[in-house]
């Protein structure tokens, strides 16, 4: 019974250990990989119920990886807002139009 207590214990802090390094790694969210291994990631099914003494530091990862999804959102959206202004730009030139793009207006 012990031993699988702490087999249970040495595989939530893999999983904990997992998890912190993609909340670290994510930090400017750029990395095509990292972003990859995060929505690659599934949760243990068969690992029970995180022990007691881990819990803060599970809590504290769930903060972490919280902010990255923040981060995350925020990026999509500014990536959906540049995609629509980009869809106002003409694709082909149009010799009776404008033969610049005024970023400021």
């Amino acid at each position: 019974m012990w031993r699988d207590r702490q087999s249970e214990h040495d595989r939530w802090a893999s999983v904990l250990d997992d998890l912190e390094a993609m909340a670290t790694g994510a930090v400017g969210v750029t990395d095509e990989a990292m972003v990859r291994r995060l929505l690659d990631w599934e949760p243990p099914v068969d690992i029970g119920r995180v022990p007691v003494d881990l819990r803060p530091r599970a809590l504290d990862v769930l903060d972490r990886m919280s902010d990255v999804a923040d981060r995350l959102r925020a990026l999509v959206a500014d990536h959906r807002r540049q995609a629509r202004a980009l869809d106002g730009v003409p694709r082909a030139h149009d010799p009776g139009a404008a033969a610049y793009l005024d970023v400021c207006a």
